[in-house]
């Protein structure tokens, strides 16, 4: 079993041990999805590395994974089971492509949506080519809404957008790297 915190709320009533129980610290409003940030990229790895588990809410705050305990002591001894190739191919590249898309995505979307000159030249025109010319400023007000939304930023913190674009910056050196000297995507 995965036992990885001190302390378990007592208010549980009937605990499936079936599974391995992974209790994260949750806000006291049982209604509310709000759960630890740290608890979450735990989950993340823990279900990349293949680990069957069932995620239960507790609300006492030793349940936060915030240096509370060894992440990789977790993480090895429960990808022992995933030792054949293909499976370890193909977490890392789910990996990789969550990587590369969480940090890709938001430069994009600002880069098309928010930059002026981008917009009026490229964006502006692809999507409003088969608009009726009545709708076509509504509709592309409300898609730059949508988009920007999406980065979760806006137009005035260009603080944000300077390290949205230095996180993408990074990621592409870093794919590069990872790529090497490869020929990949049916390129010849």
């Amino acid at each position: 079993m995965l036992s990885i915190f001190k302390s378990l709320p007592a208010n549980q009533s009937k605990i499936n041990l079936d599974n391995d129980q992974l209790w994260m610290f949750a806000s006291k409003d049982p209604n509310s999805p709000s759960f630890d940030l740290d608890c979450l990229e735990l989950q993340v790895l823990l279900k990349l590395s293949g680990v069957d588990y069932v995620v239960r809410p507790s609300i006492e705050p030793e349940a936060s994974p915030n240096s509370k305990f060894s992440v990789n002591q977790i993480l090895n001894t429960s990808t022992s089971e995933v030792n054949k190739p293909e499976d370890q191919n193909s977490m890392e590249l789910t990996a990789l492509s969550m990587f590369v898309e969480s940090k890709l995505k938001p430069a994009i979307y600002l880069t098309l949506w928010a930059d002026d000159k981008v917009y009026e030249s490229y964006t502006k025109l692809m999507y409003s080519q088969k608009r009726n010319v009545l709708i076509k400023p509504f509709i592309l007000n409300e898609l730059q809404n949508i988009f920007l939304k999406k980065v979760d930023t806006g137009r005035t913190s260009f603080r944000e957008e300077e390290i949205i674009y230095e996180n993408a910056e990074e990621c592409i050196s870093f794919l590069s790297k990872y790529l090497g000297t490869n020929q990949y995507f049916g390129i010849e």
